[in-house]
């Protein structure tokens, strides 16, 4: 062990200013430990956001689940508060009214509008399709697949909306898809061409 004698000179000061130099760092240690910590310091655990859909597959919240969906369907984002509810007659058999949430706010200037539909189902709400077509198109046919009638809308493209295509959609098992479509061209360009009966007629 050092001896404060065994220093040469001015070693007794050397030595104090080295032993002091090396408890600073213990004694910042200690002064660490002993100070209280801050609790609006520490971290506070997130809550969980409430899924729109039960785990039974039924969705609960059909303006949080549309919310979520429009970017991935539509391609933009929408509020719930800028949402409409419209009702559709029953397609799956339950009795009970579909509901389309509709964007107006995103309406084109020609009266197509985007909307999510959501079938009944019995009880336990199901997702069915996202539809961009005219506002009070949508025509249900006597044809169903899967339990559930088929569909039809029509999607303005110009010439004061007798312009477009008539989509006709089934259900797969799980959601509608698009599994015809029929063009309809401007009667006024084309006045002697053939036009489909589905197609709009000039008044």
């Amino acid at each position: 062990m050092l001896s404060l004698r065994t220093l040469p000179g001015s070693g007794a000061a050397a030595l104090a200013l080295a032993l002091a130099s090396a408890c600073a760092p213990l004694a910042e240690d200690l002064a660490a430990e002993a100070e209280p910590s801050d609790p609006s310091l520490e971290a506070t655990p997130s809550i969980p956001a409430v899924s729109p859909v039960s785990q039974a597959g039924c969705v609960t919240d059909l303006g949080g689940h549309a919310t979520l969906h429009w970017p991935e369907t539509f391609g933009d984002e929408v509020m719930e508060d800028q949402l409409s509810e419209w009702l559709l007659p029953d397609v799956d058999g339950d009795g009970m009214p579909e509901s389309m949430l509709a964007s107006e706010l995103h309406c084109g200037a020609s009266g197509n509008c985007p909307r999510l539909l959501y079938l009944s189902n019995h009880g336990c709400p199901a997702f069915g399709q996202g539809l961009w077509a005219g506002v009070e198109t949508e025509t249900i046919l006597d044809t169903t697949h899967h339990g559930v009638s088929d569909l039809e809308v029509y999607l303005k493209d110009g010439c004061a909306g007798l312009a477009g295509g008539v989509d006709r959609l089934e259900w797969s098992g799980d959601h509608y898809e698009v599994v015809e479509t029929i063009e309809c061209g401007c009667p006024y360009d084309e006045p002697d061409a053939p036009r489909d009966p589905k197609c709009p007629l000039a008044g």
